[in-house]
């Protein structure tokens, strides 16, 4: 870990404190705030992300925001490595826990919120597949699938699943800290093909 010292911006060591945060808290929380809903003090209220609405996010964190990344970019005998999965996961955490603040009223104003959503929900509808090289069996092959379908629906709900389950399955001493980050992959992974063989298989046209 960097030693920071008076040279250095204190932004930076914002920023690396809050993505280490970020990397270390579990998909399923983020997602939980995301999805909640919020009533403030005055008993206004606002509505959470829709599986939909997680599905249109993650798609474009996944597809768009991620696009150097890791598993397309790999050859197979990498691509099911689990320090890749990790580091996978890690970047999508930190995308989603950023979120999960930046869509927080205490801490954004609403019309700040709303242009976040906005700027995600609108890029969803123009992502460019041509850009990528998808290995089959990863989770960016079933999510663009499902996008090319316009499933947002089915990736939202794969998310919140799997996320859910890799984090009811994580051992009692491992609660509140990191645990095999790999599984989660794993466990989005399993539902997103899951998903996608749900409306794929009776047209003969799955390609896990």
């Amino acid at each position: 870990m960097k030693v920071y010292t008076r040279e250095d911006s204190s932004e930076d060591y914002i920023t690396e404190k809050f993505e280490n945060n970020g990397l270390k808290t579990d998909l399923h929380l983020s997602l939980k705030v995301l999805t909640g809903g919020y009533t403030d003090f005055d008993g206004t209220s606002w509505e959470g992300l829709s599986p939909e609405e997680i599905g249109k996010v993650y798609a474009t964190s996944v597809l768009t925001d991620l696009s150097k990344h890791w598993l397309s970019r790999r050859g197979s005998e990498f691509e099911h490595h689990r320090d890749a999965k990790r580091l996978f996961q890690e970047a999508t955490r930190i995308i989603f826990y950023n979120l999960a603040h930046l869509l927080n009223p205490d801490l954004t104003p609403q019309k700040e919120i709303e242009r976040t959503k906005a700027d995600y929900f609108s890029r969803s509808q123009e992502i460019d597949l041509g850009e990528h090289q998808i290995v089959r069996g990863t989770i960016e092959n079933y999510v663009a699938q499902l996008y090319l379908k316009r499933r947002f629906d089915l990736v939202g709900s794969a998310i919140l699943e799997g996320s859910k389950s890799y984090f009811n399955e994580k051992p009692d001493p491992f609660r509140k800290t990191q645990f095999k980050v790999f599984l989660e992959y794993n466990r989005l992974q399993k539902q997103l093909r899951k998903n996608l063989e749900s409306i794929t298989l009776e047209a003969g046209k799955f390609h896990g």
